[in-house]
C-alpha cells in the first residue's frame, strides 16, 4: 500500500475544509517535488480539475528525471468526446502515454453506446497510450456492475472512518487482480477539523463526528493518525489518494503515515455510517 497524490487542489478551490483556495503555482511545484522525494510517485488528476493537468505537465517537463505515474479521469457522452478529452489531457500533461484512465462516472457505461466507449479505451491501451483502464465509483453496487460487465484493470472507491461501504468489495477486487485506489480518506477535510467546527459545517454529522473524536481521544491519537490508520488496516488497497494544500500539510501526512506503521490495529466499527447525507459530500448542504 502506497500513498498517491491527489491534485484537484492544484486546479480548483476544493474541499469543505479548504480555507486557502486553489494552491498557487509555486506551492504546487514544491508539493510535487516533495512528493517525489518521499516516494509518492503516482498522481491522481482529471480533465475536469481546472488547470491541474497543465501544472502537472509543466512540472514534469522541467523534471524529466521524475517519472510520475499519472492517472486521469474523463467523463464522456460519446466516443468522439472521449477521444477529444483524452488527447487534450495528454497534451496538457505533455506526455506520450500515461499510466491509467478512469471514467469519472460509471453512468457513461450504462448508456447505449457503452460498449463502443469501452472498446475505444481498450484500443488506447492496445496502442500503448495508456497502461490501465477503469472507473471511479461512488457506491458499492457500482463495483458489482463493473465486475459483471467490464474487464477493468483499476478502480477508485471512497473509503474512510465514517464510510465503510467499500470494505466488503476489497476482497473480490483483489481476487480479480484489480488495482485498488481509495479516495476521500479525510472526507474533504471534515474529519480533520476541530470537532465544533466540523459539526457547525455539517450538523447532521454531529453524532458521528463525536464518536470519531472519542475514539481518537481514547487511543491518544490525532484525527489525521486515525484516518490514515483506518485505511492502513485494509491490506488489499494499492494506493491511497491524499491531497495537500501546502508542503507543511503533506509533510504532516507523510510523517503520520510512517508513524502509523507501528500503531496497533484500532476498532473503528462504531464510526461506520450508512446515512448518505453524512458520508456522501455530493449530498451535503453547503
Amino acid at each position: 500500500m502506497q500513498l498517491a497524490l491527489g491534485t484537484v487542489q492544484f486546479g480548483l478551490d476544493y474541499g469543505i475544509g479548504n480555507l486557502s483556495g486553489q494552491v498557487d503555482s509555486t506551492q504546487t511545484q514544491t508539493i510535487l517535488s516533495q512528493a517525489w522525494d518521499h516516494k509518492i510517485h503516482l498522481l491522481d488528476t482529471a480533465h475536469a480539475y481546472g488547470n491541474a493537468e497543465v501544472r502537472i505537465g509543466n512540472y514534469c517537463q522541467h523534471h524529466p528525471d521524475q517519472g510520475f505515474k499519472i492517472v486521469t479521469k474523463l467523463s464522456s457522452h460519446c466516443v468522439d468526446e472521449l477521444l477529444q478529452q483524452f488527447f487534450i489531457s495528454l497534451n496538457r500533461l505533455q506526455k506520450k502515454c500515461i499510466y491509467a484512465i478512469l471514467l469519472h462516472s460509471i453512468e457513461d457505461l450504462r448508456k447505449k453506446n457503452a460498449q463502443s466507449l469501452w472498446e475505444k479505451l481498450v484500443d488506447l491501451k492496445t496502442d500503448g497510450l495508456i497502461l490501465k483502464i477503469g472507473a471511479s465509483v461512488y457506491h458499492p453496487h457500482e463495483v458489482d456492475f463493473l465486475l459483471e460487465n467490464f474487464d477493468i484493470d483499476i478502480i477508485q472507491i471512497p473509503l474512510n472512518v465514517l464510510d465503510h461501504r467499500g470494505i466488503d468489495q476489497l476482497g473480490k477486487l483483489q481476487q480479480r487482480n484489480i488495482e485498488i485506489h481509495v479516495r476521500s480518506v479525510f472526507l474533504q477535510g471534515l474529519l480533520l477539523m476541530p470537532i465544533l467546527h466540523a459539526i457547525s459545517k455539517q450538523p447532521q454529522s454531529g453524532r458521528a463526528i463525536e464518536i470519531f473524536h472519542h475514539i481518537c481521544n481514547q487511543h491518544q491519537i490525532t484525527p489525521l493518525q486515525a484516518c490514515l490508520s483506518f485505511i492502513q488496516q485494509q491490506a488489499a488497497i494499492n494506493h491511497v489518494v491524499i491531497g495537500a494544500q501546502s508542503s507543511v500539510q503533506l509533510d504532516e501526512i507523510i510523517r503520520c503515515w510512517q508513524w502509523n506503521k507501528n500503531l496497533s490495529a484500532i476498532d473503528f466499527s462504531a464510526c461506520s455510517q450508512t446515512d448518505l447525507s453524512i458520508i456522501d459530500p455530493s449530498r451535503w448542504h453547503r
